[in-house]
């Protein structure tokens, strides 16, 4: 694996902590655009939801995010999906801290999305 593209993962966290934290209705229409690891891409006529995957890469896969990121497909996949956490939970603020994290070690750790920032 080449360099990790520190500086788009920065950029990337940077942007999803700015954001509001996504909500959408029952039928998925979109009540609040913003992020929401719950969904890769939701449009709706106020705006778009989506999860890291659907903010770096245009077909929201992770396979986008690994060749974005210049990270393994598993590193992405990971990211892209927690295996511990209900997705909806996961904060914008929470996302950021697992991105800067990446950046700074090269390891996607959801477990330090919990801890104080």
């Amino acid at each position: 694996m080449d360099t990790l593209n520190k500086e788009l993962i920065l950029k990337v966290a940077d942007e999803i902590e700015a954001m509001p934290h996504g909500k959408y209705g029952r039928k998925l229409e979109v009540i609040e655009p913003g992020f929401n690891m719950s969904q890769w891409r939701r449009e709706g006529a106020c705006g778009t939801i989506c999860c890291i995957g659907g903010h770096v890469s245009p077909s929201g896969w992770y396979q986008g995010v690994a060749e974005a990121f210049n990270i393994t497909e598993d590193d992405a996949h990971d990211l892209c999906f927690p295996s511990f956490r209900q997705y909806y939970d996961i904060t914008p603020a929470r996302a950021a801290r697992v991105l800067r994290h990446l950046a700074h070690t090269g390891k996607v750790d959801w477990s330090v999305a919990s801890e104080p920032a």
